[in-house]
C-alpha cells in the first residue's frame, strides 16, 4: 500500500471520528435560535409586533444539560406568546423532568401547547399534563394551556385570532375551517397539514421529524418508512393559501445524535 493511500485512509478515519464526536457530543447540546418573518397572512393584523416563540420535541430526561440552556434562551428572547408542539418526554421515561420544565415556562400573553406521540405512551401519566391525578380540575403544576383538538379565540392588535391545537393521536384537521378569523394551528404531526384543502388561509407549526437529526435525501427517508421526513423534514411548506413550518426541535430520539441539524428554538414575526 502506497504512502499516499495510507495517508488518505488515516485522514478519512480521523474525519469520521471527528464527525461522530460532533454528532454525539457537540451538536445535540448546541441549541440555536432561528428568526423568521411571516408576511402576507391574515395573522399579520393580529400578531404584528408580537414575538412568537415555538419549541418542540424536548424529550427530557433527568440531567439533560440542554434544559438550562433552553430556559436561558427563552428568557433572553422574551416571547409574547410561547407555543409548544409536543414530545416533552422520552419513550418509556419518567414524566417528572417534563413537568418540572413546564413549570418554569411563562410568557405575558400565554403559553399554549399540544401533546406528541411520546407524551401519550403512558396514558395515565399523559393525563397529568392537563389535570391532577384523579381529578378533572386544571393542573397547577404549570401554566401551559394544552389544546386537545380545541381552539381558543385570543385578542390581537387589530382584531381576534384563533389558536387551534390538533392532538397527534386524534387530529381532526379536516373539520377546522377559517371562519373568517386569522388562525394559527399547533400540531405535533406535520402530516396533518395534508388534511386541509389549502383554502383556509391558516399558518400551521409542527415538529416530530427532528429534521431527521442528520440530512438525508427524501427518497432515503421514504425507503426507511419515514414519510413525514420525506415530505416535511424541516422548514417552510405551502399548500394554496396555507403555510406550514416544521421545526427540527430541541431533543433527540432513538440516538442522542445530531449532525448538521442543530436543535433549534424558532422566533416568528408577523407582518
Amino acid at each position: 500500500m502506497s504512502r499516499v493511500l495510507q495517508g488518505i485512509i488515516v485522514i478519512s478515519g480521523l474525519l469520521c471520528l471527528l464527525l461522530v464526536y460532533r454528532g454525539f457530543r457537540v451538536e445535540p447540546g448546541k441549541v440555536v435560535v432561528r428568526h423568521f418573518t411571516v408576511a402576507g397572512t391574515p395573522l399579520a393584523g393580529a400578531l404584528k409586533g408580537k414575538r412568537v416563540v415555538v419549541v418542540s420535541d424536548l424529550h427530557l430526561g433527568e440531567g439533560d444539560v440542554h434544559r438550562l440552556r433552553l430556559l436561558s434562551l427563552l428568557e433572553a428572547n422574551s416571547p409574547d406568546y410561547l407555543f409548544l408542539l409536543g414530545d416533552y418526554v422520552r419513550w418509556g421515561g419518567d414524566y417528572k423532568p417534563a413537568f418540572d420544565f413546564l413549570s418554569k415556562l411563562e410568557a405575558p400573553l400565554g403559553v399554549y401547547g399540544v401533546l406528541g406521540d411520546y407524551d401519550h405512551h403512558n396514558s395515565r401519566q399523559s393525563c397529568l399534563f392537563c389535570h391532577p391525578q384523579g381529578r378533572g380540575a386544571a393542573t397547577i403544576q404549570h401554566s401551559v394551556q394544552f389544546l386537545m383538538n380545541r381552539e381558543l379565540v385570543l385578542p390581537g392588535e387589530k382584531g381576534p385570532f384563533r389558536v387551534v391545537g390538533l392532538d397527534s393521536d386524534q387530529g381532526e384537521a379536516a373539520e377546522i375551517v377559517a371562519k373568517q378569523i386569522p388562525t394559527l394551528v399547533l400540531a405535533h404531526d406535520p402530516l396533518l397539514f395534508d388534511t386541509f384543502s389549502g383554502e383556509e388561509g391558516v399558518v400551521m407549526v409542527a415538529g416530530d421529524t427532528h429534521g431527521g437529526q442528520i440530512p438525508l435525501p427524501s427518497f432515503v427517508w421514504r425507503f426507511l418508512g419515514y414519510e413525514k421526513n420525506a415530505r416535511y423534514n424541516a422548514g417552510w411548506f405551502r399548500k394554496g393559501d396555507n403555510r406550514l413550518f416544521v421545526t427540527t426541535g430541541v431533543g433527540t430520539s432513538h440516538l442522542p445524535f445530531r449532525l448538521f441539524c442543530p436543535p433549534e428554538v424558532v422566533v416568528l414575526s408577523f407582518e
